[in-house]
C-alpha cells in the first residue's frame, strides 16, 4: 500500500503541476483559468487530452505543438516534474497525515507564486490571499503548528520584510523589495510559524545573494525577484529542518 500511495501522490503532483502551468500563464495576463480549454499559444488550436499528459506529451511531441510545430516552453514539463517530485517527497516526509495535506496546499500555492514572480515580478493577490486564509484555517485546528505560532509567524514575516523594504529603499535610493515580498512572508509565516520565517529569510537571502552576484558578474542585469528565493528557503525549512509540533510557540 505504501508504494501505491506513493505512486498516487506523485501522479497527483504531476496533474497539479499541469494545472499550475495554466495558472502561471493566465493569471498574470488577467485570463480565466477555467476557459477557454488548454490551447496552443501560437496557433490557438485546442490541445487534445492525449497531448496534455504531464511530461509524457512534451517528450512525445518533441517540445512542439502537434499542429503548428510551435515551440512549447520547457517550463511546462519542468513545473509538472518538480511538482510531482515535491509531492512525493512530502508524502515520504509526512506520510498520510493532515500535515501532508497542509504542506501540499502550501507547495501548490507557493509554487504558483514563485514562477509568476520569477517571470513577471508580481505576486498576484488572487493566489497569495487565499493561501494566507487557508494557512489560518489549518492553524485554527492546530495542524502542524498552533494558531499562536501561525499568527506570530505571519506578523514577524510581514514586519521584517517591511523593515527590509523601507531600509533598502533608504540605503539604495530605490525600491529594493516590493509589497509582494511582504505578502509572501506573511503567507510563509502563517504556514510555518516564526522559525520558518527566520529560516526562509536566512536561506532565501543567502541563495538570492549568490545568484545575484553571479548574474552581476555575467552582466545579466541587477533586478532579481526575491519571492522565489524566500519560497525556496521555506522549502528548506519544511523538508530538511524539524517541522510541526516540535517547533511551535504556545
Amino acid at each position: 500500500m505504501h508504494l501505491i500511495y506513493a505512486i498516487f501522490i506523485t501522479l497527483l503532483g504531476l496533474a497539479i503541476g499541469s494545472f499550475l502551468n495554466v495558472c502561471i500563464y493566465r493569471i498574470p495576463r488577467g485570463m480565466s483559468i477555467l476557459k477557454p480549454p488548454s490551447h496552443c499559444p501560437h496557433c490557438g488550436r485546442k490541445i487534445k487530452f492525449y497531448d496534455n499528459i504531464p511530461v509524457v506529451s512534451y517528450v512525445v511531441l518533441g517540445g512542439k505543438c502537434r499542429y503548428c510545430r510551435g515551440k512549447i516552453s520547457l517550463r511546462y514539463p519542468l513545473v509538472e516534474l518538480l511538482t510531482g517530485i515535491m509531492f512525493l517527497l512530502s508524502y515520504l516526509r509526512f506520510g498520510l497525515t493532515w500535515d501532508l495535506l497542509k504542506v501540499l496546499i502550501f507547495l501548490t500555492f507557493s509554487g504558483c507564486i514563485a514562477f509568476i514572480d520569477g517571470e513577471h515580478m508580481v505576486v498576484p493577490d488572487v493566489v497569495s490571499f487565499p493561501a494566507i486564509i487557508i494557512g489560518l484555517i489549518f492553524a485554527i485546528f492546530s495542524v502542524g503548528i498552533t494558531l499562536k505560532s501561525a499568527l506570530i509567524g505571519a506578523f514577524l514575516g510581514g514586519i521584517i520584510m517591511f523593515i527590509f523594504r523601507v531600509g533598502g529603499k533608504w540605503i539604495f535610493k530605490r525600491e529594493a523589495l516590493g509589497d509582494g515580498d511582504i505578502v509572501i512572508m506573511v503567507m510563509i509565516g502563517m504556514f510555518t510559524g516564526p522559525f520558518g520565517v527566520f529560516i526562509s529569510i536566512l536561506f532565501g537571502s543567502l541563495i538570492g545573494s549568490i545568484v545575484g552576484i553571479i548574474l552581476l558578474l555575467k552582466k545579466k542585469g541587477d533586478i532579481l525577484p526575491f519571492g522565489p528565493f524566500l519560497i525556496f528557503g521555506s522549502f528548506i525549512y519544511i523538508y530538511l529542518i524539524q517541522f510541526s509540533k516540535y517547533l511551535t510557540i504556545g
